[in-house]
C-alpha cells in the first residue's frame, strides 16, 4: 500500500511539474496574442481618430465590439465608465485616470508583462488632450513598440519553449528523487 502510494505521488509530482514547464512555454504565445489584439484595436482607434468618425466613448465601444478577450472587455470597461455622464466624471475622473484605472483592472489579468503594462498606461496619458496628429503619433509610437514586442516574444517563445518543457519534466524527477 505504501509503494502504490509513494508511486502515485511521485507520477503527481511529474506530471504537475511538466505541465507547469508547458504552460510556462506557451507564455511568450499568450503575450504575443494579447499584443496582436491590442495592435487591432489600436489600428481601429487610429481610423476612428483620424477620420473623426465618433467620440471617444463610442470609439472604444466599437474596439470593444470588434475585438476578444481582455482588450475588448479593456476598451468595454472605458466606454462604459465614460459614457456614464459629464456630470458624474469628476475633475480627477478624467480619460486618462479612466485608462489607467481599466489597464490595471484589465490588462493585468493577460499576458502582457510590466514593460507591456507601462507603455500602455503612458499612452493613456495621451488620449484625449493632445490634437489629433499628435494623437495618432502616439497610437503609431505604440503599435511599433508592440511589433517590436511581438517580434522579441516570438524569438524569445522559440529558444525557451524546449528548454522549459525538459526544466518542468526535470524539475519534477529531482522533487521526486529528494522526496524519496
Amino acid at each position: 500500500m505504501g509503494f502504490a502510494i509513494k508511486t502515485f505521488g511521485a507520477a503527481f509530482v511529474i506530471i504537475s511539474s511538466t505541465l507547469i514547464g508547458y504552460y510556462l512555454s506557451l507564455k511568450d504565445d499568450f503575450r504575443a496574442l494579447d499584443l496582436r489584439e491590442l495592435k487591432r484595436a489600436l489600428a481601429i482607434l487610429k481610423s476612428e481618430i483620424q477620420f473623426a468618425i465618433n467620440f471617444l466613448p463610442v470609439a472604444f465601444q466599437n474596439i470593444a465590439g470588434k475585438t476578444n478577450g481582455e482588450v475588448s472587455q479593456f476598451f468595454a470597461a472605458i466606454s462604459e465608465r465614460l459614457n456614464q455622464g459629464v456630470d458624474s466624471i469628476s475633475t480627477h475622473d478624467t480619460v486618462t485616470t479612466v485608462w489607467r484605472e481599466e489597464v490595471d483592472k484589465h490588462l493585468v489579468k493577460s499576458g502582457l508583462n510590466s514593460r507591456d503594462i507601462e507603455q500602455i498606461t503612458h499612452f493613456g496619458k495621451t488620449l484625449g488632450y493632445l490634437d489629433t496628429s499628435l494623437q495618432l503619433r502616439g497610437i503609431d509610437m505604440l503599435i511599433d513598440y508592440i511589433n517590436e514586442t511581438i517580434a522579441e516574444a516570438e524569438a524569445s517563445s522559440g529558444k525557451n519553449k524546449r528548454m522549459l518543457r525538459s526544466m518542468g519534466f526535470l524539475g519534477g524527477l529531482v522533487i521526486v528523487v529528494v522526496l524519496l
